[in-house]
C-alpha cells in the first residue's frame, strides 16, 4: 500500500488460555437478555441493565439506508466506517455487561450462571416485516459464554425462557 513503510512487518499471534472451572455449588446468577436491556438475577436480589442496543442498531440502521439511498462515489468506506463503530459500540455494552454478570456471580459466590437458549429464536418468531429486521439487527448472541468461563464459572441453558411474544403474548 501507498505509504506504508517497505520493511515493517505484522505479526498475528493467538493465545489460548486453560481455566479450571469451580465446583457446582447450587447458587446460579439467572440471565434473561431482552432488546434493549439485559436482567440478571440471583435468589437476593434482580438487577436489570439498559443495554440501549436497539437505539444502536436502528440508528445505525437509518444511517445505512440514507447511504444507500443516493449512489456516491465513496459509499463503500462510509458504509465500512458505520459497521465498525456499529460492532465496536455493541460489543462494548456486552463486554462490559459480561463483567458486571460475573462481577455479581462472584460476590455472591455463585458457581453457574444461566443464559437463555435462544438458538431457533429467529425460525420461531414471523411477525411483520418491521419485527423480523429488529430481531435480526438483534445481537442476543454477544453475551456469549466465553466471558464466563474464562472466569472459571459454570454455564447452562435454559429451555423456553423466552417463548412468550412480547406483542400478542402467543408462545
Amino acid at each position: 500500500m501507498a505509504g506504508e513503510d517497505e520493511d515493517a512487518f505484522y505479526l498475528k499471534a493467538v493465545f489460548s488460555k486453560t481455566v479450571e472451572l469451580v465446583e457446582s455449588n447450587g447458587k446460579a446468577v439467572a440471565v434473561d437478555i431482552n432488546e434493549n436491556n439485559v436482567a440478571f438475577s440471583s435468589m437476593e436480589r434482580v438487577v436489570n441493565v439498559e443495554t440501549n442496543e436497539r437505539i444502536i442498531r436502528t440508528a445505525y440502521f437509518f444511517k445505512r439506508r440514507r447511504l444507500q439511498s443516493k449512489p456516491r462515489l465513496d459509499e463503500k468506506p462510509l458504509m465500512a466506517k458505520y459497521k465498525g463503530r456499529e460492532r465496536r459500540m455493541v460489543e462494548e455494552v456486552y463486554h462490559k455487561l459480561a463483567n458486571q454478570i460475573v462481577d455479581e456471580a462472584k460476590e455472591l459466590k455463585a458457581s453457574t450462571i444461566v443464559l437463555e437458549e435462544l438458538a431457533n429464536m429467529r425460525k420461531r418468531v414471523r411477525r411483520s416485516k418491521a419485527v423480523n429486521g429488529r430481531l435480526n439487527r438483534w445481537s442476543f448472541r454477544k453475551l456469549q459464554e466465553y466471558e464466563v468461563k474464562l472466569a472459571g464459572l459454570n454455564v447452562t441453558y435454559a429451555e423456553g425462557a423466552s417463548s412468550l411474544c412480547p406483542t400478542c403474548g402467543e408462545d
